[in-house]
Formats: C-alpha cells, structure tokens, sequence
C-alpha cells in the first residue's frame, strides 16, 4: 500500500487505515522516519492520521475520536499556522465548533515539530487554563493530543503546571490567566486568548500582549456588541477581514443537515430548502423567520431557555447576544420599508449668524434632507409645525467620540425630513446649528438632552439666545403631565430613558414615525438591555479608557426626542383646544351666531320666564 497517502475521511475506513500505518511503523524504524518527517511538513495529513480528540457530548459510548478535520477545520488550521509569529487572527464561533481543539492543535504540533517554539495559551480562570483531570481546561487538551500519539512521536516533556517544555527542541508552552497583567514582559511565537469576550481586562490585556507577540489568536462566542473583543472584531473587519474566522454551526457537517431558510423577495416567506438531499419527517413544522435553520437548530431552540442565548451560543449575533432592545427582525422590516438616500447633502450658512441661516448643497456637508429643498431655499408657511430634536456630545473628534446629532420632524407626516451629525462640532456651535435649522423649518420647536456637561452648554447657548419655542420639562416626565417646570430641556433618568426609546420604537413599528435614515435605524439595534439599565453597546465599553463616560447611540437619542417633541406640541394643542378663527372671518362670524343662538334658546321643556 502506498503508506502515505492521504488518511481517509470516512471515520471507519480512516480507523482501518490509521491501524495498518501505525504497525507499520512499530516495525520499521525508518517508516517512523519517513511519517514524522511527512508529519511535521503536513498539520493535516498528521491530525487525520495520529491526533484524538475527545467528544463524550457526541459519542458518549466511544468518546475517544481520531481527530480527522472537516473542511472547514482544515481551513482554518492552515490559516492558523501562517499566522503564527506574523500577525493577529479572530475566530468567532458557535457553540461547539471545535475551535479552542483547533488552536491547540497547532500550537501542540509545532511544541512538537518545530524548535524554540514558546506559545502562550490564556482564559479568564486559572482552571480553565490547566486543571489535572478536567477535560475542559485547555492544557489537558494538549496533554491528550501528546499523550495518545504512538511512543515513537512523543519526544521526553517537562510538565508543570501552566507549563509544558519539549527537552529535545526546546519548545514551551505556558498558560495563564487573563488578567490585567497577562503576558507581561514574555515574548512568544503566539498567544490563545481563549473565550476573550469574557476577560474582564480586556483592553488592558490589548495593550500588554500587544508587544508580547505578532501573533494573538482572539477565540470566542458573541458576548454582546461592546467590550474589548468586540471592539478587535469590528477593526479587524473593517480593515482585515481575511484574519477573522467564522465559525458558524451550518458549516458542520453533523449539525447543518436539513438546512433551510425563507425566501425574500417577490416570494418572501415563503420556505426554501438548501439541503435538497434530506429528507424530512412528513409534517415536519417549518419556522418561517428568515434566519438560516436546521432540524438541528430547531432542536436546539427548543431545548434554549432563551432566544438570547441562542444569538450567543450558535448565531454568532454580537446585539441579539447582549440582549438587544429593539426587535432586530423589526427593525429590518422598517429600514427596508422606509430608509433612502437622501435628496440633498449640505451645509447651513449662518451668515451673519443663526437668525438667517442659508441652505447650501455640499457633497461632504453634514446635513442630510429628505425632501426638494424649494430653489429660493425658503420652506412653504405651511411647514409650520416642525420640530428638532438634538444630542449633543463634547466635540472631541476621534473614533471613539460621540457625535452632535439634530433630527428634524413635522407632525402633520410624521417624518424624519433632516438630519445633522457630527462628532468635531462643540456644543455652543452646535447650539447655534441647531438654533439655525429651527428658523430654517419656520421656527420650529426645539428639544434637547439636557445631561452632562455638553448639555448644560448647549443649554446655555439656547437660553442665552432668548429663542421662545423650545420644551420645558414635565413636573413629571414618566406620566407626561402637562404641567410644565421652569427648566427647559429633557432630562435622562434610568426610569424615563425606557419610555422615550419603548415610545420612539413603537412609533416606527406603527408607522406614525417614518424614518428614511438607514444609519438611524441601524443604529437602534446597538441598544442593549444591561440589568435595568439601556444602553447603547459603545458606552458599555467600559474597560476603554477612551470611550469611558462617552454617550452613544447618538442618532436615536436626537429622533426619540423629535418624536417626543411632536408628541409634547400635541399635547399642549389638545390642551389649550381648538385655536380661535381670525376675527372677520367666516368661521369666526359663525362661531359668534352659536354662541348667541345659544343664549336665546330655552332648555327644551323648560318654560322660560318673560322678561
């Protein structure tokens, strides 16, 4: 037989093959030479052939397995060794994928098949990285990829703990928590970052591993859209995307068949089978959710306390996963429905200041409208019942500061028709900005978040300006009284926060609100349920020291108060009542005839006295 030829994937005949060169080279020591010298140039040819794995989850009867890859195991190994001692890579992953295997995989073959390797593996706990007897502590896992290798393959190990070392090249591998001081003053090969979502030193442990090594392998599931892994995913992709791995569940041979999802589209809803080979149960009951779906998968939601859970462990869902506020299926109905370009990006010249601001096109201004701007750049008087809602942000600049955003709304639509962002623009301009689109939409009333220093000097800058229609806060802003305080703007609390963003959300789903602003939509699906607390994903990140105490969420702060800002001038319409017809007028003519038709004429059977 030609002895070295590619094992076999089919686990019995790989079983078979692995026995007959295993006796082979029991008997012929320059056979052992020739497999370990094709071992060591060939990571797959040697984990199908030699390396075990252990799945007592699968195979409870027999959980000892020849560790033969899948493709996209073999995918990603390869990947992973290019990168050792060059640069970063990601693995985002379902539950039970195999990926902390796989790493370790690696770093075990080179340990044995490559000189003065030193690798350093990290999780959150101590035990987690090396516990005698726990199959789940990651050093064991490479104790019992060595320790089931034929004699001949395993070279003499200094074993410690949190500490192994090949005595005959000399490589390491070492382990420890991650903590704030993880790797500090080592330098390796690599470092395994396992579960990285979890390190509750995130950022530090960037900062320390960063001149550690050119090679940190960031392993994990989704655990919210914040913190420092998420923050390495979104950079990585943006600027790497070929050094993140996804690892998602329908890419598994024993968990994707029976694939399916819905169709969009002209035949939207409808189910479309992508596993057109299984056949399933006769009456077998379909979920129509657009989301990719197995027999598998189903079993699993069933099994699942909660959908959350579900987005962490197998969707690979960074918002769904940290618990997400607004309804992401919702949301994407409503952007498809209403978001759009917009019909003019530009610049508002305040010109000699904002009590006469101008409209000017301007391909990279920082005002979006959704309408014909008119070519005299004046809006019909008709336009009178506009309202802008504003968040304003310190106007630092830089990636991690919030921006200044104004959202303009008319009532009588119910339309988000402006918008203005930017993270460069101070309060007081800001303020003035603000002030200027309000005389822009024919004074429009004015609302904003009064929190924070950026909205105490926006705030003044307003007040200062002696502009007269602007919201003053409720005695009581959860019950939405009519009565009004002398302080003017609206105020966050943990107890109203909810309200006004439950409110905004229910408006759009509705469709009182319509929103054309992809990004703004968007960005609802970044708020998270934190213990009783909304947050946007951006401020959780807490561990960044340059994105502490910054607010997020930005856009749908400044469109909830439009629309809260619509709902305050209904209010107080309602409460004044009907407004009086112009004196003269007919209608003012005929409410005078009521009125003294009234007076004259007796309660019917009632006997009025002559007088």
């Amino acid at each position: 037989m030609t002895s070295l030829k590619p094992a076999p994937k089919d686990v019995h005949e790989n079983i078979s093959y692995r026995r007959a060169i295993l006796k082979q080279s029991v008997d012929s020591h320059a056979f052992q030479r020739e497999c370990w010298i094709r071992a060591s140039r060939d990571i797959v040819w040697w984990s199908d052939c030699w390396a075990y794995t252990f799945s007592p989850k699968e195979y409870p009867e027999c959980p000892n397995r020849p560790f033969v890859l899948y493709d996209y195991q073999e995918d990603t190994v390869r990947k992973l060794v290019k990168a050792v001692g060059k640069h970063d890579m990601l693995i985002e992953k379902s539950r039970d994928m195999g990926a902390s295997w796989m790493v370790l995989l690696v770093f075990t073959w080179m340990f044995l098949f490559r000189p003065q390797q030193a690798f350093l593996i990290g999780s959150r706990k101590q035990e987690y990285v090396d516990q005698t007897g726990d199959p789940d502590s990651l050093f064991w896992k490479s104790d019992y990829l060595i320790s089931h290798l034929p004699k001949w393959m395993q070279p003499p190990i200094e074993r410690n703990m949190m500490h192994m070392q090949n005595l005959l090249n000399g490589s390491v591998i070492d382990g420890e928590s991650t903590n704030e001081n993880f790797s500090a003053g080592g330098r390796r090969g690599a470092i395994m970052l396992d579960e990285f979502a979890l390190a509750p030193s995130g950022q530090q442990i960037l900062a320390a591993t960063q001149d550690a090594t050119n090679c940190r392998i960031f392993n994990s599931t989704p655990k919210g859209a914040f913190g420092a892994y998420f923050d390495t995913r979104e950079k990585m992709m943006a600027n790497t995307p070929e050094r993140v791995i996804r690892l998602h569940w329908s890419t598994h041979p024993l968990k994707a068949p029976g694939l399916y999802t819905t169709s969009t589209g002209e035949a939207s809803g409808e189910i479309k089978i992508l596993d057109t080979e299984y056949e399933f149960p006769e009456g077998y009951s379909f979920i129509a959710d657009g989301k990719l779906r197995s027999p598998w998968y189903d079993e699993q939601c069933i099994r699942s306390p909660s959908a959350r859970q579900i987005a962490q462990e197998l969707d690979i869902d960074y918002l769904a996963s940290g618990g997400q506020y607004f309804d992401s299926q919702m949301l994407e109905k409503i952007r498809a429905e209403y978001a759009r370009e917009p019909d003019h990006v530009g610049e508002l010249i305040l010109d000699p200041d904002w009590h006469s601001p101008k409209w000017e096109d301007h391909g990279g201004g920082r005002i979006k409208l959704w309408f014909k701007m008119p070519v005299d750049g004046k809006l019909p008087e008709s336009w009178d019942d506009c309202v802008v809602g504003c968040d304003p942000a310190s106007g630092k600049g830089g990636d991690m500061t919030s921006n200044s955003v104004a959202s303009v709304a008319r009532k009588s639509t119910g339309e988000k028709i402006a918008q203005f962002a930017s993270n460069q623009t101070n309060p007081t301009d800001f303020a003035h900005i603000a002030l200027g689109l309000c005389k822009l939409f024919n004074d429009a009333y004015l609302i904003w978040e009064d929190n924070g220093p950026p909205g105490g000097t926006f705030a003044k800058a307003v007040m200062d300006s002696k502009y007269g229609n602007i919201y003053w806060r409720n005695e009581n802003e959860v019950k939405f009284t009519s009565r009004k305080t002398k302080k003017p703007g609206w105020h966050s609390t943990a107890t109203n926060k909810p309200i006004l963003l439950s409110d905004y959300f229910n408006g759009l789903i509705r469709g009182e609100f319509a929103n054309p602003c992809e990004e703004a939509i968007r960005e609802c699906g970044h708020y998270v349920q934190k213990g009783n607390a909304i947050e946007h994903s951006r401020a959780l990140s807490t561990d960044d020291p340059y994105s502490m105490g910054e607010s997020h969420g930005d856009m749908v702060i400044a469109d909830s108060l439009a629309w809260r800002g619509m709902a305050d001038v209904a209010k107080q319409e309602q409460d004044k009542g009907p407004a009086e017809p112009p004196i003269g007028s007919f209608a003012a003519r005929r409410k005078d005839w009521e009125r003294n038709t009234k007076r004259s004429v007796r309660p019917w059977g009632v006997w009025a006295k002559r007088g």
